[in-house]
């Protein structure tokens, strides 16, 4: 038997020192390799931070999260609010995410679906690009079959970019409005 390697089963609850709640069926963690992963559901928190996906994986040494099927992602406490001043919290639902927090990267592939309140962004991929130190968000690329929806009651707005592929910018002109 490898003694680098820990595993645990049933109701495994885990916290970091940085605050990071874990909670899945089965859990093994390489202790050589500082690496954490489950194959079953795995859900976690991290301040206001939340969600689960079906088997993850972190390496600790680097940072690296991957949420390897059925992502879903919620912060409760976005820095954006809506019309009314409020901040409803962001859920963004996608196939896969990774997060690579040295680099300043999220990415959400497979159908990605993102909601704040009223507004929907859909795409086949998004990426987030943020600033490392202080987390907050530099820009967000969409990529594939992509739209911005905002279904406010009573009016509901789709905007679709202007070109396949990466969009940079949505186009107010090829806007769909019912």
């Amino acid at each position: 038997p490898n003694e680098a390697i820990v595993a645990l089963q049933g109701n495994v609850k885990v916290k970091s020192v940085d605050g990071l709640e874990v909670e899945s069926d089965v859990l093994h963690y390489n202790q050589r390799e500082d690496v954490a992963s489950s194959d079953v559901l795995v859900k976690f928190t991290r301040a206001a931070l939340s969600g689960s996906s079906i088997g993850a994986i972190l390496y600790a040494k680097t940072k690296t999260l991957a949420l390897m099927k059925d992502a879903v992602v919620i912060n409760s406490s976005p820095p954006s609010q809506d019309k009314s001043g409020k901040h409803p919290p962001v859920e963004v639902r996608s196939g896969r995410a990774d997060y690579f927090e040295h680099d300043g990267i999220i990415k959400f592939t497979g159908e990605t679906v993102v909601r704040q309140g009223p507004q929907v962004a859909r795409a086949d991929s998004i990426t987030g690009i943020f600033k490392p130190q202080t987390r907050d968000v530099d820009r967000i690329e969409f990529r594939g079959n992509s739209s911005l929806r905002d279904e406010e009651p009573g009016r509901v707005s789709t905007l679709y970019p202007r070109f396949e592929g990466r969009v940079e910018s949505f186009d107010r002109a090829h806007a769909g409005t019912s």
